[in-house]
């Protein structure tokens, strides 16, 4: 190069290219936050169902026949779970200690942005088995009521 010769057009030429970088890559950096954004919230409506449906079988093992107040204090929990359906079963009912049963929580999924369109109308289901911590007899015992008989 000659002194004093200066190259023209160059600096206007890298700041286009800058644009058109801009361009290529801004979408997929969106696409990549939104997809972050509601696959965090599936998993924080998840836990929360989780968290529900843990509660429902600890109350549902030391509280037994006692369904709907079992259902009245897990709703309580957790605020995020808006239109959950619960279930409760204990074998037999009214069951004895150690008795199997489960607690069940279904709750639709609301989607956060509606961005992924792979999560619309999924159903959270969470199950917890248990195994009842006193039967009938013992829990009348322990809340004062006489045994019938």
């Amino acid at each position: 190069m000659k002194p004093g010769f200066r190259r023209r057009g160059t600096a206007g030429a890298e700041q286009g290219a800058a644009l058109v970088e801009m361009v290529v890559v801004l979408p997929l950096l969106i696409v990549l936050a939104l997809g972050v954004a509601e696959a965090s919230w599936a998993l924080a409506q998840q836990q929360a169902v989780r968290s529900v449906a843990r509660e429902g079988a600890r109350v549902a093992a030391t509280h037994p026949g006692d369904t709907p107040s079992l259902v009245a204090e897990v709703c309580d929990v957790d605020d995020i779970i808006d239109n959950a359906t619960f279930e409760a079963t204990g074998e037999p009912v009214p069951y004895d200690r150690g008795a199997r049963g489960y607690f069940e929580v279904t709750v639709p999924y609301t989607p956060l942005t509606g961005f992924i369109s792979a999560f619309d109308g999924r159903t959270i289901i969470e199950r917890v088995y248990f195994n009842a911590e006193m039967g009938i007899e013992e829990l009348l015992a322990v809340n004062g009521v006489p045994e019938p008989g």
